[in-house]
């Protein structure tokens, strides 16, 4: 695959002293598409999300995205390419709603053609994608975990990005915000080309909503490829030391994980 398609990651490798976060890790994702990074806790999907967003800059290896070089792109231009949603943001600020998904507009502000007019329509849109947009006037540090994430997604979209990384998004959302936040992001990828890299726990929607998973094992990349191929039952019990059964759903014909509890380590 080339830089032109997507996501291209070579030789990501980050030192902290004398350990090692990322060990020459790379992977190339498909515009389009949706990527999940998965492993334990301590595996390095965080540092990675890092790297790619150019939070190491003194980490060795590459990050393209449609052909251009992000580490090196200038700071504006990189904020009109790529949108971040961190694991848990936090502000003192008394920002409204509205006004956090406003946030995601400055990089566009001042451009030609620019109008303050589209950013509103911009970010009503986003508020509404994900279900917040009858709470745009509440103070953001009113809401509840979940609906401060959903905001932050919002802002994340409102932002225009071809690619959109995403550090859990879903671990303070309860099932329904979950499903729906994914099923969005997996509308939002086949009719906009847009590309989704995103850290997550949950094996059972890396099975169910995405199409590509990379999985990390201390730094190191054990396994990268199609969800349907690569996350195999042998591949989950070597990572993480739990037997699961991977069925087909006969509706959605989505795959199923589903863990077996007498494996649990503990």
């Amino acid at each position: 695959m080339s830089g032109r398609d997507g996501l291209v990651v070579a030789g990501a490798t980050v030192r902290a002293g004398a350990a090692t976060l990322l060990d020459d890790v790379g992977f190339a994702v498909p515009r389009g598409t949706l990527c999940a990074i998965a492993g334990l806790n301590g595996a390095g999907k965080t540092t990675l999300i890092h790297f790619v967003l150019g939070l190491h800059p003194n980490a060795a290896g590459t990050v393209h995205f449609g052909g251009a070089d992000l580490r090196a792109m200038k700071r504006g231009d990189r904020a009109r390419q790529v949108a971040f949603v961190e694991h848990a943001a936090h502000t003192e600020l008394p920002h409204t709603v509205r006004d956090v998904a406003m946030l995601g507009r400055i990089p566009h502000q001042g451009r030609p053609g620019w109008t303050p007019a589209d950013d509103e329509a911009i970010c009503d849109r986003a508020l509404a994608m994900v279900g917040m947009l009858p709470l745009a006037d509440r103070p953001w540090r009113s809401l509840s975990g979940g609906e401060q994430q959903r905001t932050q997604i919002a802002r994340a979209f409102a932002q225009e990005p071809s690619l959109l990384v995403l550090d859990e998004p879903t671990s303070h959302l309860d099932l329904r915000a979950q499903l729906a936040v994914l099923a969005m992001l997996r509308r939002e990828a086949a009719a906009h080309g847009l590309t989704v890299l995103v850290a997550i726990h949950d094996l059972s929607l890396v099975a169910a909503y995405f199409d590509h998973v990379l999985v990390l094992r201390s730094g190191r990349a054990v396994a990268f490829g199609d969800v349907g191929t690569t996350l195999t039952a042998e591949l989950i019990r070597d990572v993480y030391d739990v037997s699961v059964a991977l069925v087909r759903d006969p509706g959605s014909g989505r795959l199923l994980v589903s863990p077996s509890l007498e494996s649990a380590p503990w």
